[in-house]
Formats: C-alpha cells, structure tokens, sequence
C-alpha cells in the first residue's frame, strides 16, 4: 500500500500524542500537522521540524528522502490502525489481554477516531485559505463530541472488569483522554461563539 495524506496525519498525530513534548509543544505541532501539506508532513516525520515554507527544490529532496523509508511509515501505520480499528470495535475487552500499550492503544484509537471525523472539516467549510468559521467549529465541535461519547462510553463499562489493576490503569489512561478532548470541545465552542458574533 501507498500511505496517503489523511493516514499520515493520522499516523503523524499519534507519535505526536504518544510524544514526550510538553502540552504546549504537541499543541503547536498537531495545529501545524492539521493543515500542513503532504510535503509539509512528510518533513515533519522525517526531521521533526516544522517546515512552513518550502522551496520546489526543497519538496523535492523531501519527497525522494520519503520515498527510501515510506515502507517503513507504511508498516508503522498498519500497526497503528490495526489496534486503533480493534479497540474501536471491541472497546475494554481488547485492552484486557495485557498492560503494556494500553495507553498508546487508546490514544491512538482515539486519534483515529477523531482524525476520520475531523478529516473533511476544512474541504467541507470552504478550504484552508477561505474557510466558513462557523462551519469549520461545528464541524469539529461534532467530531470532539462523538469521540467523548466514545471515551464515557468505555468507562461506564470499566465495572465489568474484575482485575482492580487494570480497571484502575485504563481509568486512568480514559479519564486523561477525557480531559485532553473536553478541553479541546470547549476551545471549538468558544471559537464558534466568536465567529457567531
């Protein structure tokens, strides 16, 4: 498989999410990622930097430095979406077999989900340049309020679990991703109230 735009962005917003940065770094990082270009996000993966303006020439060595290790992002988003998909579908039970990665697999599963929703927000609303304010909030304040669902859903479910250390391990990993995606639905409904006026 070739990995496309959208599961690059998906790909690249998990390691960035699973990253050691601080809150404020991931923040700006996740922002560029949001509306970077292919090449854009290609750069970022490959050097970890950020690439606002790049020159023909300078696209062009990125896309041919890609090209080298694409096997290599293809395989890392395989992994990602396969446990992103399984979590998805399956909910607790699929975290149950193991403590190790539970917190990357709910991550990730969550970006997923949140990434699938959000990807058509900015073609939807009028592109990046000229977007509708109003639609592009609405747009994502649906997508942060179906991931929530998701998150409150799994933990009214965590009574079901027997072991006392791995109900209280996901708790945790669930409540934190709460907390990242309620903050992130209220920054979107302040930002709409604005552009409402």
């Amino acid at each position: 498989m070739r990995i496309n735009n959208t599961q690059l962005k998906i790909l690249t917003g998990s390691i960035v999410t699973e990253s050691r940065l601080d809150k404020i770094s991931k923040l700006q990082i996740l922002n560029f990622v949001k509306e970077a270009s292919p090449v854009q996000v290609k750069g970022l993966l490959l050097d970890g930097e950020m690439y606002f303006n790049i020159s023909k020439n300078g696209e062009r060595i990125i896309e041919k430095r890609f090209e080298q290790v694409e096997t290599i992002f293809e395989e890392k988003y395989r992994e990602f979406e396969t446990k992103a998909k399984k979590f998805l579908q399956y909910g607790i039970p699929i975290l149950l077999t193991s403590l190790t990665g539970v917190g990357p697999i709910i991550s990730a599963a969550l970006v997923y989900l949140y990434r699938s929703s959000t990807d058509t927000c900015t073609n939807k609303c009028g592109g990046a340049i000229s977007r509708d304010a109003v639609c592009y909030n609405k747009c994502y304040i649906a997508a942060t309020e179906r991931v929530i669902a998701k998150i409150k859903s799994d933990i009214s479910s965590l009574s079901k679990i027997d072991d006392p250390l791995k109900q209280a391990k996901i708790s945790k990993n669930l409540r934190s991703e709460l907390s990242k995606y309620t903050e992130k639905l209220e920054m979107f409904k302040k930002r709409l109230k604005k552009a409402l006026g």
